[in-house]
């Protein structure tokens, strides 16, 4: 994809010198070059602003999944042991 702009640039600059009203050709590109980039940053600054609240939220389930998961390896553990010794 990077190769086709680039090959569009190079172009795009004899095409505008020889077509009337041609001087819009490389506005109209940089334009149309811009706004996926800016739609990009919008949403990842509009993640960022949201990623304060889900952190604070996945503390709480972090700390109950932690105490989950060790409950869960100590049962293996005795049920390891039981299986192996008895």
């Amino acid at each position: 994809m990077r190769g086709r702009r680039c090959l569009l640039g190079v172009v795009l600059i004899p095409l505008s010198a020889s077509v009337t009203a041609g001087y819009l050709l490389p506005a109209v590109f940089a334009v149309a070059t811009a706004i996926p980039v800016l739609a990009v940053a919008w949403i990842l600054a509009f993640s960022v602003q949201q990623m304060g609240s889900f952190y604070g939220k996945m503390q709480k389930v972090q700390k109950w999944m932690n105490l989950l998961v060790g409950i869960v390896f100590i049962l293996i553990g005795i049920y390891s042991c039981w299986i192996m010794y008895v």
